[in-house]
């Protein structure tokens, strides 16, 4: 854990304010206020996306990525997950 990073990715002002006067005082956080849609930085290391209040807001509930493509991954009636081309 010496390592690693929290960025806390959060839309509303008053939240971010809130976060920064509660955490801000540790050296690896930082808060960023905006959407994460609007999201634009290049991270090349290993990151992990945690989204609370974020993912149930997204048009996909699952993205993976593989050599022939992005792919949505829908899930069929008896539970079993099954990637389709993402078209969007």
């Amino acid at each position: 854990y010496e390592k690693t990073r929290y960025t806390i990715i959060e839309i509303s002002s008053e939240l971010n304010h809130l976060q920064m006067n509660n955490c801000g005082h540790h050296t690896r956080f930082s808060s960023i206020n905006k959407s994460i849609l609007e999201w634009n930085e290049i991270v090349p290391q290993e990151s992990f996306l945690i989204g609370m209040e974020v993912m149930d807001n997204l048009p996909h509930d699952k993205i993976i990525e593989s050599s022939s493509g992005f792919y949505q991954v829908m899930v069929a009636d008896d539970a079993v997950e099954e990637p389709v081309p993402l078209t969007d």
